[in-house]
């Protein structure tokens, strides 16, 4: 009876439906643009016809480029270096408060350092006293993991529900004697990735009609008189 107990417990199970672990996932390119900007996400919320919700993570790449040039207005000799940097944040709140922060990433670079002469009387970016430094060029990744999953669900965009990117520039010119006049242009963009995890519900498999019901019954019935004769 042991056997045949089990025997029945195969043939129905996986009669109701099951979940099974699923990924969605969705990107979004913005830029390069001018810093400082905002920019809402575009991404769509999760559906929850799909199943329920169990992790969202969103992965953030802040690509930027800044271009320097300097002149050293100064009455003597000065060492110029070109010192990039750049910020980018992922947010839940508009406009530049820090308290909408919710994770982010900084990167920096240095460039070749100009040794300028006193000013040569031209405000140029040339000649002597002065340089174009050129484009300082960069990346970086950084990642967040959503906690209020039930706010993602819907059908709008994490635009809607306040969700954006934002870029800074700070970049400068170190300078000795703080004698300069400095052009400094920042472009900075983004690639994104959201990955919505969630239990996909599948639909139950067909139920077997009272006929063939009968006939595995009958097969399991027969199997078990098998085996008494045998014994």
């Amino acid at each position: 009876m042991k056997k045949l107990a089990l025997i029945t417990s195969l043939a129905f199970a996986g009669f109701a439906g099951a979940a099974s672990a699923a990924t969605q996932t969705f990107s979004e390119t913005y830029g390069p643009a001018t810093t400082n900007w905002n920019h809402n996400l575009g991404i769509s919320q999760f559906d929850a016809t799909l199943g329920t919700l169990t992790s969202a993570t969103i992965s953030i790449t802040g690509s930027w480029t800044q271009h320097f040039e300097a002149e050293n207005l100064g009455a003597s000799i000065d060492t110029l270096t070109p010192q990039a940097l750049v910020n980018f944040y992922f947010r839940d709140a508009p406009g530049a408060s820090v308290a909408g922060n919710l994770a982010g990433a900084s990167d920096s670079a240095t460039g070749a350092s100009f040794n300028a002469t006193a000013w040569d009387n031209t405000t140029d970016y040339a000649g002597t006293s002065g340089t174009v430094f050129g484009n300082i060029s960069g990346a970086t990744t950084f990642s967040f993991n959503f906690a209020n999953l039930a706010a993602l669900t819907g059908t709008g965009t994490l635009g809607d529900l306040g969700y954006n990117v934002r870029a800074t520039g700070n970049g400068s010119v170190g300078s000795d004697n703080g004698n300069l006049q400095t052009l400094i242009q920042t472009t900075s963009g983004y690639n994104l990735n959201v990955v919505y995890t969630y239990d996909a519900q599948l639909p139950p498999p067909s139920v077997p009609e009272p006929a063939s019901l009968a006939l595995i019954a009958a097969g399991l019935l027969g199997f078990g008189v098998s085996r008494k004769k045998r014994a």
